[in-house]
Formats: C-alpha cells, sequence, structure tokens
C-alpha cells in the first residue's frame, strides 16, 4: 500500500506466481498435445503431490545487558530530574548536556546538576540488580552455573531454542539451524543442544521435544492490524518453563515465519533457502524494527510469494495442563501497529505553555500537553496582524486567517512591556519578546534569583498589550474570526509535531527507529474531493478554495502561494482527475485543543487513535460529510495512515498519475477460481481451495439498495441508489416498479403545484409584512360634526376639515390624511368626502406605487414580478440552502448574472458583505453544507445518466468475496483483487466492460496446520468509476449565475405551463444550439454500439423523422435528433423512458411546435443520443434486416398512427413508409 492508496495492483512477483502456478496446474490438461511442453517433469509432479510447508518461531528475548547511561537531555525529557532541573527561556536551541550556560537556549540549575548525578547513580545499581534476576530466573528452571554464565547477557539462549521443527539451535557461523534427533546421554542434566529425546530429563522416560502444531494469522480492524494465534505443545515440566522464560512475555517481540519448503518459480522448482531467523534476527548489529518490517517485504520477493513473516509482540497466552503430563500452549501475538490504541497522546508538556486555566492544576485534563504548548508558542512568537510572513517559520505549514484579510503590510502588532524598574519596553512581535527575555536571562545569571524570573516570565506571558495601526479588513468580519480563533496549521505538520513530540523511540545501540511510523507525503496521502468543495466550518479547519461557479469572485488573499494547495486537478483527454491532498488541510488551533480534551477515557488519559478520529470525524464534517476519511495500520510497515472509504472518480487513472510503475493489462494475471482455461493460448488451472460471495447489508442501506431495483430510479429526491443500481442495470422488480415519495410527499406534478402555492404564500406573507397594519374602506356617514374635537401628533386645528385641508395642502392627499386620523382613534368623517380608502405609497423590492390600497399593491407588484420586474430579487427572497451557488457569491462575493437589487443595480454581494469568515454564524455555514449536500446528489445523478458512473458517497459495500487458496504472501490489504472465471456471475466480474464492483482487499488470513499452508483473502466492494468532465457536470448545475436550480416547471409564452416528467434534471435556458450528426457518423457509431440489424433500425426511423440538412440529421438542440420530449402527457401522466434508457438524459429544455410549448431532451453528445434510440429500438423489437418487418413495426410500435388500418402491407401508405426505409438502407450501405 502506497501512502493511502486504494486499489493498487499485485506487485510483479505476487503476479508472477499466480502465473507460475496456474500454469503448472493447467500443464497436461491437453491430453492430445503429448508434446513435452505439455507434460509435467518429474519434480513438477513432487511439488504437485507433496506441497509442505513450515513454521518458524524466534524470541526476541535477551538476557540483561549492559545499557549507555542516559544524557542529561534524555532523562531531563524522561522527567527523571523535576520541574526545577533547568529554565528553558528559548527553544530554538536544543538542550545540551553541559552545565554551562547555553546562550539562548537552556539554564541548568545546580538542583538539576545534582539530580542527574543521583540518576545515574540509581540507573547504575539498577542494571546490576536485573542481571542477577536475570541470572537467577536461569537458576531456578534448572540450568547449571556453566550454562548460565554461558546464557546471562546474551541472546544465546534464544538461538538455542527457535521452535522450528521441534525445538532447533541456530549455528551463528554458518547461519543454519541444526535440527535435533536421537536420544539425549547426559542423564545428569536437563538442558542440551542436540537430542530430540531427553529434553528435560527423564524421570517420566524419554520424552520428545516441544514444538509448535498449528499457528493462524487473522487480520482485524479491516486488516490494518494482524494477530497470529500459536499453538505449542511441551511435554515436561522444564520445556514448559523454558518456553514460558523466552516466549510467554507480554510485550516481548516475537519473529514468527512460514512458507512452502519447495515452490514453482519461472517454470523452476526451487528449494527454500534461509529466512530472516537464521540470517539476521540474532545478529549483534543492532536493527530497528522498521528494518525487520522492511526485510520481511525482501524475503517475500526472495522467494516469490512463498514465504511470509510476522514481527509481533506477545499480547496474551494460556496454557493447560493434560493428565498425560503434557502442556499445551496457546500464544498470541499482535502486530505493532496495535500500539496506538493505548499510545497516550495528552501526555503533560514539562515546560509551561500558554494555554489558558491553571498550569499547575494536577489534572490531566485540563493540564497543558506538548500538543498545547507547541501552537501556544507558535500564536504568541507569530503574532503579527498584517501580512502573511511567519517571522519564525517561513513555510506553508501555518496560517493565519485574520493575517491574510489585512491588506495594509504597516499594521503590524506593537507590544509594549512595563519593566519592574517602570521602564517600558515596546517593539514588533518578532523583537520584543527575545530583547526582554534576553534581558532577564542575565539578570538571572548575575543573581541566580530563580523564583523572581519566573514571576517575571509569567507576567511577559500575560500582560503585554496589544496595539494595532494602519490596519484595513477586506473582508467582513461581524461574527466570529478574532485574534485567537485564527490560527491554523496543516494536517501534516500537526502528525509531524505527534512523531516528534508524542511517539516513543526503540533505541538499539546506534540505530534507532518511532514505535509508529506515521505517513505525511503530501503527494500520496490523497482524499476524494468534489468541484466547488470548500470547509462549512473554519472552526474546525480551511482547504485552499478552488471555486469555479459562475459568478463567484474570489477573494485573493484566500489563494496566496503562501497556502498550500488542497485541490489537485489533471486532465485525463478531455476528462477531469479531481482529488484533495489530506496533509494540506489546515486545521484550527483551537478544535486541536478540543480534540485533545474529547473521548478521554476516567484517569484522563486519550489515546493516539481516539483523538485522530476525533480529528477525521471534525474534517469529514466540516467538508460537507462528503469524504469518509479514518485512520487505519498498514500493518506491512506499521505506518499510520489514512484512508477515505469514499473512492476518487477515476481512481485507476489516479494511481497511474501517481504510482511509479502501474501494470499494464497484459501484465495483470487474474486468479482462476474453477476448471481449466485455454483462451490465452495455455492451459492454466486454479490453486483455489474454496471460493464464497456473500451480501452483508446493514440495515441503513436497504433503502438504497430498493432504490435501485426499480425502473430508472436509481435514485429519489433523499436517497442516492446510484451505487447499487448499475448491478440492477436492466431488471426491474415487477412488484416493486417504481417507488414514490410518502403519501404526504408530492410526486413531481403535485410537488410543481404545491412549490408554486408555496411561493404565492411566500409573496403574500412577506408583502403583508411590509404594508403593516391593513384597515378596511372606511364608508364615512352624511351627518357629523366635529368642531369641538382634540387632535393629537402636533397637528393644527381642531375640526376634521382643518387636518385634511392642512394635510392636503402638504399633498399628502385625503385618503393618507384619513389613514392618520383612523390609525389615531378618529373614525368619523363628514359625508361629503365621499367613501375614501385605506392606501399607500412607497418602493417594495424595486416596485414603485402611488396611493394604492393592499390588494391594488400586492396585484400590481406581482404584474411586476412576471413583467418588468422577473430580473429583481431581493434578499428577503433568496433561501440560500437551496441555491449553492448562491450561497458561494454570500459566502465569497460576487453577482448573479442577470439580475438586479430592488434598487435597479446589478445584484451583487461585494467583500464587505460576504460572510465566509463569520465562523460564528453557523445557520449560514448550515445552510451552506445543506446546498452542497443538494448540488453534490445532482451532480451525482447527472452523472449516473452520462457514464455509467454510480455515487462515490456510499463508501464501502458490504458485498464481500472470499477466497480460500495454496498459501501465498504479498498480497496486501486495500490491493484490488481480479478474478476472470466464467463461474462469477458477469455482473461481479471486476475486469469486465460491464463490471459493476471493483473487490479491494480488507483482509488476508493465514492457516497452518498439517503440512499445509492456506491463505484467505476477504474483500470489500467500492463502485468502479470513472473520470468526467466537471464543466459539462455542472451545466445547468451551475448555469451563469442562475439560482434557480432543477425547477419542476416552465412558464410558456401564452402563460401556459409545461410540467416535467424529469424535474431532477437541469433545466436549460435559453435552449441550446442546434447540432449535426453527418449520416457517415452515424453509421460508423452505430456499428460500433450495436448488431447490424438494430443499426440499421435505427437509421432507418433517424431518416424517416429527423430533419436533414445536406448528408446529416439535424437537431434542434441537445443532440436530440429524434423530437426525444420530456414533458407530461396530453392526459396529464407524468412518463418516463424504460428499460434503462432514461439515464443517457442530461437535462431538458423548452421549445414551441405549431401547437404548444414542449420539453425536450437533452444529450451528452451524439453517441448517448445513439446509444438511447438502440435502446428504445431494441425493446420495440424491430428488425432492420427485413424491410417489411421494420415498416410494420414502425407502423404499429413507433410512430402508431390512429388509422393503421390505411397502413397495412399492400396499401400505398404502407409502400410510402417501405420506400423511405429503402431509401435510408441505401445510404447506411454507403457508409458502411
Amino acid at each position: 500500500m502506497t501512502g493511502n492508496l486504494l486499489g493498487e495492483e499485485f506487485d510483479d512477483y505476487v503476479f508472477n506466481q499466480i502465473k507460475d502456478r496456474q500454469l503448472l496446474m493447467g500443464t497436461g490438461y491437453d491430453v492430445t498435445n503429448l508434446s513435452s511442453n505439455n507434460l509435467l517433469s518429474p519434480r513438477e509432479i513432487n511439488i504437485l503431490n507433496n506441497k509442505n510447508s513450515f513454521i518458524k518461531l524466534a524470541s526476541g528475548v535477551n538476557f540483561f545487558d549492559t545499557i549507555i547511561p542516559p544524557t542529561f537531555d534524555e532523562a531531563y525529557q524522561a522527567g527523571a530530574l523535576g520541574d526545577d532541573a533547568i529554565y528553558e527561556w528559548s527553544q530554538r536551541h536544543r538542550l545540551k548536556d553541559t552545565p554551562e550556560e547555553i546562550a539562548g537556549g537552556y539554564i541548568i540549575l545546580d538542583q538539576g546538576r545534582e539530580n542527574f548525578k543521583q540518576y545515574k547513580v540509581q540507573i547504575a545499581q539498577n542494571i546490576l540488580n536485573q542481571r542477577k534476576q536475570g541470572e537467577q530466573k536461569l537458576r531456578n528452571i534448572g540450568f547449571d552455573e556453566k550454562q548460565i554464565s554461558s546464557f546471562s547477557q546474551t541472546n544465546k539462549l534464544a538461538q538455542n531454542a527457535v521452535l522450528y521443527s521441534g525445538l532447533t539451535s541456530l549455528d551463528p557461523q554458518t547461519k543454519t539451524l541444526t535440527p535435533r534427533s536421537g536420544i539425549s546421554e547426559n542423564i545428569n542434566s536437563l538442558w542440551n543442544q542436540n537430542s530430540a529425546y531427553g529434553l528435560g530429563g527423564k524421570q517420566f522416560g524419554f520424552q520428545p521435544m516441544p514444538g509448535i502444531t498449528s499457528a493462524t494469522i487473522n487480520c482485524i480492524n479491516r486488516g490494518s492490524i494482524r494477530t497470529a494465534t500459536i499453538q505449542i505443545k511441551a511435554y515436561n515440566t522444564f520445556q514448559f518453563q523454558l518456553i514460558e522464560l523466552l516466549y510467554l512475555k507480554l510485550g516481548f517481540t516475537m519473529m514468527l515465519e512460514w512458507g512452502h519448503t519447495k515452490f514453482i518459480n519461472n517454470g523452476f522448482v526451487d528449494p527454500m533457502g534461509s529466512t530472516i531467523i537464521e540470517d539476521s534476527f540474532f545478529s549483534t548489529k543492532e536493527q530497528t524494527q522498521l528494518q525487520v518490517l522492511k526485510d520481511i517485504e525482501s524475503y517475500r520477493k526472495m522467494y516469490v510469494g512463498n514465504y511470509d513473516g510476522f514481527f509481533g509482540r506477545v499480547t496474551n497466552f494460556s496454557w493447560d495442563f493434560s493428565p498425560n503430563g503434557t502442556y499445551n500452549i496457546t500464544l498470541k501475538l499482535i502486530t505493532l501497529g496495535d500500539i496506538v490504541e493505548s499510545l497516550q497522546i495528552n501526555i503533560p508538556s514539562p515546560i509551561n505553555g500558554f494555554t489558558s486555566g491553571d498550569n499547575d492544576s494536577s489534572s490531566k485534563v485540563n493540564a497543558p500537553t506538548t500538543i498545547d504548548t507547541w501552537l501556544d508558542k507558535w500564536t504568541k512568537r507569530n503574532a503579527k496582524v498584517s501580512g502573511t510572513t511567519i517571522p519564525y517559520k517561513p513555510n506553508k505549514n501555518y496560517l493565519n486567517l485574520l493575517n491574510a484579510n489585512y491588506e495594509n503590510q504597516a499594521g503590524d502588532e506593537i507590544f509594549r512591556y512595563t519593566n519592574s524598574d517602570g521602564t517600558v519596553t515596546t517593539g514588533l512581535s518578532t523583537d520584543i519578546y527575545e530583547t526582554i527575555f534576553s534581558q532577564e536571562a542575565k539578570k538571572l545569571k548575575d543573581s541566580e534569583e530563580e523564583y523572581s524570573f519566573k514571576k517575571v516570565k509569567r507576567r511577559v506571558n500575560e500582560e503585554w498589550t496589544l496595539f494595532q495601526s494602519q490596519i484595513n479588513s477586506t473582508f467582513n468580519l461581524n461574527g466570529g474570526l478574532t485574534k485567537m480563533n485564527s490560527y491554523y496549521t496543516t494536517f501534516g505538520n500537526l502528525l509531524k509535531n505527534i512523531a516528534d513530540s508524542v511517539i516513543p523511540r526503540v533505541i538499539n545501540g546506534d540505530e534507532s527507529s518511532p514505535i509508529l511510523i506515521i505517513g505525511t507525503d503530501e503527494k500520496i496521502n490523497i482524499v476524494s474531493a468534489q468541484p466547488n468543495q470548500v470547509s462549512f466550518d473554519l472552526s474546525v479547519c480551511y482547504i485552499k478554495p478552488q471555486v469555479s461557479a459562475d459568478g463567484v469572485n474570489m477573494p485573493q488573499f484566500l489563494l496566496k502561494d503562501s497556502i498550500k494547495d488542497f485541490f489537485v486537478l489533471e486532465k485525463e483527454g478531455n476528462q477531469d482527475i479531481l482529488y484533495g491532498q489530506l496533509m494540506n488541510i489546515y486545521l484550527n488551533f483551537d478544535f486541536i485543543k478540543a480534540c485533545l480534551r474529547k473521548n478521554t477515557s476516567k484517569d484522563g488519559t486519550l489515546s493516539l487513535f481516539n483523538f485522530l478520529t476525533g480529528i477525521c470525524d471534525g474534517i469529514n464534517s466540516s467538508l460537507g460529510n462528503v469524504n469518509k476519511i479514518e485512520p487505519i495500520i498498514n500493518s506491512e510497515i506499521n505506518e499510520l495512515v489514512f484512508i477515505d472509504q469514499n473512492p476518487i472518480r477515476g481512481n485507476s487513472d489516479v494511481l497511474k498519475k501517481l504510482l511509479d510503475k502501474v501494470p499494464s493489462p497484459q501484465e495483470i494475471v487474474p486468479l482462476e477460481v474453477f476448471g481449466f482455461n485455454t483462451t490465452s493460448g495455455n492451459s492454466v488451472s486454479n490453486f483455489v481451495k474454496s471460493f464464497k460471495f456473500e451480501s452483508k447489508i446493514p440495515s441503513n442501506l436497504a433503502s438504497m439498495i430498493s432504490i435501485g431495483t426499480t425502473a430508472g430510479g436509481s435514485s429519489s429526491k433523499v436517497i442516492d441508489g446510484t451505487a447499487f443500481s448499475s448491478i440492477n442495470s436492466g431488471l426491474i422488480d415487477r412488484f416493486q416498479k417504481q417507488i414514490l415519495p410518502a403519501p404526504n410527499f408530492p410526486n413531481p406534478v403535485e410537488e410543481a403545484k404545491m412549490v408554486e402555492k408555496a411561493q404565492e404564500e411566500d409573496i403574500d406573507s412577506k408583502f403583508a409584512t411590509f404594508w403593516g397594519v391593513r384597515i378596511k374602506d372606511v364608508i364615512f356617514t352624511s351627518q357629523y360634526g366635529v368642531q369641538n374635537r382634540s387632535l393629537s401628533q402636533g397637528r393644527t386645528g381642531n375640526t376634521l376639515r382643518d387636518k385634511i385641508n392642512a394635510d392636503t395642502e402638504r399633498n399628502l392627499g385625503v385618503g393618507n390624511s384619513l389613514r392618520w386620523y383612523i390609525l389615531n382613534g378618529s373614525v368619523q368623517a363628514a359625508g361629503q368626502y365621499g367613501s375614501p380608502k385605506d392606501v399607500k405609497s412607497g418602493v417594495y423590492n424595486g416596485y414603485r406605487f402611488d396611493k394604492l390600497t393592499y390588494s391594488e399593491a400586492l396585484k400590481g407588484f406581482k404584474e411586476f414580478k412576471e413583467g418588468k420586474g422577473k430580473d429583481v430579487l431581493s434578499e428577503n427572497d433568496i433561501d440560500l440552502s437551496t441555491s449553492y451557488q448562491t450561497w458561494l457569491i454570500y459566502a465569497f462575493s460576487g453577482g448573479i448574472a442577470g439580475k438586479k437589487d430592488v434598487n435597479g443595480n446589478a445584484f451583487t454581494i461585494g467583500t464587505d458583505r460576504a460572510q465566509y469568515l463569520n465562523i460564528e454564524n453557523k445557520d449560514f455555514f448550515k445552510k451552506g453544507k445543506q446546498a452542497f449536500k443538494e448540488y453534490i446528489r445532482l451532480r451525482d445523478q447527472k452523472a449516473y445518466r452520462i457514464t455509467g458512473t454510480p455515487s462515490n458517497q456510499s463508501g464501502f459495500i458490504p458485498v464481500e468475496l472470499s477466497i480460500t487458496l495454496d498459501g501465498i504472501s504479498g498480497v496486501k490489504i486495500y490491493q484490488k483483487l481480479n478474478i476472470n472465471q466464467k463461474f462469477l456471475p458477469q455482473e461481479y466480474q471486476t475486469n469486465s466492460i460491464t463490471g459493476t464492483l471493483d473487490f479491494i482487499i480488507k483482509k488476508v488470513d493465514h492457516k497452518l496446520s498439517d503440512n499445509k499452508w492456506e491463505t484467505n483473502l476477504s474483500t470489500l466492494s467500492i463502485p468502479p468509476s470513472r473520470t468526467i468532465n466537471n464543466k459539462n457536470l455542472d451545466a445547468g448545475i451551475f448555469n451563469e449565475g442562475k439560482t434557480v436550480v432543477g425547477t419542476n416547471q416552465s412558464q410558456n409564452q401564452d402563460n401556459r405551463e409545461v410540467i416535467s416528467s424529469y424535474p431532477e434534471l437541469p433545466l436549460i435556458s435559453p435552449p441550446p444550439p442546434p447540432n449535426l450528426l453527418t449520416y457517415e457518423n452515424a453509421v460508423k457509431i452505430l456499428n460500433k454500439i450495436s448488431k447490424p440489424s438494430i443499426g440499421k433500425a435505427v437509421f432507418a426511423v433517424l431518416y424517416a423523422e429527423a430533419s436533414k440538412k445536406g448528408q446529416a440529421f439535424s437537431s434542434a438542440g441537445g443532440f436530440n435528433y429524434a423530437g426525444v420530449q420530456t414533458d407530461v402527457n396530453y392526459n396529464g401522466k407524468a412518463i418516463r423512458w424504460g428499460g434503462g434508457s432514461s439515464k443517457y438524459i442530461t437535462a431538458r429544455y423548452v421549445r414551441p411546435d405549431a401547437e404548444r410549448k414542449r420539453e425536450f431532451a437533452v444529450f451528452e453528445n451524439d453517441q448517448a443520443f445513439l446509444e438511447f434510440m438502440v435502446s428504445r429500438i431494441t425493446s420495440k423489437g424491430f428488425n432492420g434486416n427485413d424491410g417489411d418487418s421494420w415498416t410494420n413495426t414502425y407502423i404499429n410500435k413507433w410512430w402508431s398512427p390512429a388509422d393503421k388500418a390505411q397502413y397495412t402491407k399492400g396499401t400505398t401508405k404502407f409502400n410510402q413508409k417501405l420506400s423511405i426505409y429503402n431509401s435510408s438502407q441505401a445510404k447506411y450501405k454507403l457508409y458502411t
């Protein structure tokens, strides 16, 4: 497994071994060919009938030897010297083992020197005690003093007790294992090196030596960790105690090896040679754990997949004592990567950081960790407000998003510190920190007042003051992004810091290696990515955007070169390969700290695995839940990597780009499952023991499966079933032909009406809110006097007539004057003023009205919206959760093409109103995630119709393939398994053109017993995906800035509506331009995609119905040469094209004909249209080889005139259609 790449092919040596074995198994099948090349040689017959396996187990136990005393640095980092050992005033220099002050580094205090001296004495005494205890263990089980002297402080006992063919001894000179034989003649010693019988004395007679009886190696956690279970039998107490001393040691490393004693290699039979246990496991040259794992892979390759090894730790053991005096021992090992489950990430920092809270607290949860300290120190020392240059770490691993938002480079953070003598130190953040501490360090050296120095240090950290000058923000910051929450570091940088500060290292002499490797290579740690994908939670992470939606203006400060690229976009012909670089995701400092304090155990500890799982969960959610990133262990090299269960579109093309070597199709050797295969020219057979195919569909995928069984129903409004629909292509469940939404969930036609009604009600509601209090028209009486009525609000005059006259003079109008009186309680008026109404004047969403009642104004506004105001867009009318394109405009700035605001200006959102940096605006980002999800759903549906490629959002599909075969090594998890056998259903043949699933290895298990080695391969499944052209796919979804996506209806010019049978498809307006399909190209494509009888029939139908221009068919647009419609029929019934034909339709448009407006299908290209026609013509039963048959089918099943009796064979009208057929075939023959 390279990085985290899924679906790699097997290594060359594995393919070669499969080829050799299958050729061997097929040799001699052709009994008519008696040439020597077709006959089995005696050695080949021997290997087929006498296949044996071996097992070896060696112990990593050494008896205690002298160790090198630790340095001061090592002792301090181990926490052995206490907090008073040193004082650190800069981390720009490493601590050195010297009692002198290191300028700019550490100051070693007297207490530290004394503590270190005592520590070395303790270490020396401990070494002596350990040595004595080791010697005593040997003495306890029966070794004499001479033997103890030989075995003490060495690995010699382990060398002489290798479990292989019983118990064998390793000769370090010849590097060979010497088997035991015969009966021991030394009756005075329990131990001997040569005899097979008598080891452990003869109290109960001469008993055989101990040995391994069986072993199983299994993958757990979807293959990321391997376990080994080994059965050992001992025949007396001494043997058992020897096994216990060397092998039953929890946490100790062991080397397990197995393989075939002889094997086929490039046509020759080779014997198994020496292995790691003989060659290097007991070498005096120190080795790292990583080197041992690399050696295992080297030996696999050397022995072409007939050797395997397991380097792991003892996790458990058990034993029972049998009545016959023997011991049955079970030993369990696990690969080294399981350390990730228990490795603590929240390690308290030995040096106080700047995390808020009481640093002296004993709480492990609240105490600052090494990660906290790293983040805090970077924050403080890189607190520069304007610009993006980083004074201490001038690289791309960090990002201050707030800094990036400032355009004036002169606005540096100015710090001021008041010294203890009252003087003031000021300066830029890049200078003052070191200045202050250099001064204080000098004071400490002169006075050695440690306590006062710590006090001053604390004051510096807490009391410096920020002054900002000449700062001009380019982006709206009303809501969240602040100086404290704007810091980010890349995921790769976080992992590197974890590797440096958290992962322990194993030291063997001069060699050292981490106990766990973390893969951080940017180029080969990749995840699926979607066009226009952004982070929807900046409090979690940030990715450098790559937005292609029309109308969106992306601020350049978010795209600076100092920010690492997440997206990688490459071209493969006209297709796009798009993926993301996981290591270049920027993680918010606060999010990292929050993850350090989540999911802790009762004692406050947090495992590395749980921490990284929390990080991945946050990334998945922030990126729109279209990724399923998770941590796993690559047990082959003990490496922690991160995989995305959702495959990258065109994954095979990505592998070709990123891997140094990808096998050609000719080099790929598929596994034969049953019988003999002679198609390659050579007879080959299989070495498969058993084969099983099983679906394990959980309940959460049940809805997806059901949708995938319907006719053309690869998905619904809320459920994506495309991942399974290709398996059922061409099939329909007759008891489940269509799945409709719940009864209260409208069908497309009803939904269109409901949408229209809701829009109408929304207009009414918003207008009513604008209008305010509504007052019914008032009818005034003819007899009324108001001479003495008092008026308020500063009005002049004391009669209604006075008020009316005064308002009239001010051009307010009688209606508005009366409205004021009515609202203030005066509802009576003189009859001579008639029946005035409640009226208003004003402007609403671009609509200006004067002295109109509510009903008149509302009606006028609706007419305005249908006419002059149809391009006027009010922000109150925008639902950001339904249009991702519009959400992006509001996020980053931009404009909606063709739309005006209520003031008649172009509809734009400036950077001063853009919302993307307002990280506290949770509702805004929630709507963005909803809109993005709908955008991806529409893209996936369209991609399936265009390419037949299902969605990549389902992750691993629980359809499992399991194969048991003669033991083989070199097969690794997450590689692709190729099957080539006619007994496998065609839908699951991963190497066929119509294949619907790719099988990815998830487990490689081994079983060894009775001298036989078997390997079991278990797989996961993912839908295969092809590359696509993102621009073409977004056409109609992102359509030149328009905010409405996939509407259910379109208006005719005469206001009659067209109801679509395909409301989920994009509506293209204006209609696409016309196309031409030459007869020559039509014939060429038809000959490629169909058999001749169907191709001729399709050509004849087009010749009869399509418009023609010269020697070509002419389309009105969208490559639709046959007028294929997508609207509801005359009876109002939504009819969709059956038989899988709908998948070829990608969009729709409206054009008028002589009778009315109609909606027509859009196809991706000429071939897609012809494939649609082939599907339809085939379903109608056309025969293009016979003129009479074609004409009869055309009349009765395609054209279907009302009076079919006039078109029977022999009639004039029948012959007219037959003549069209004959003319078409002359053209067809011309270009064939």
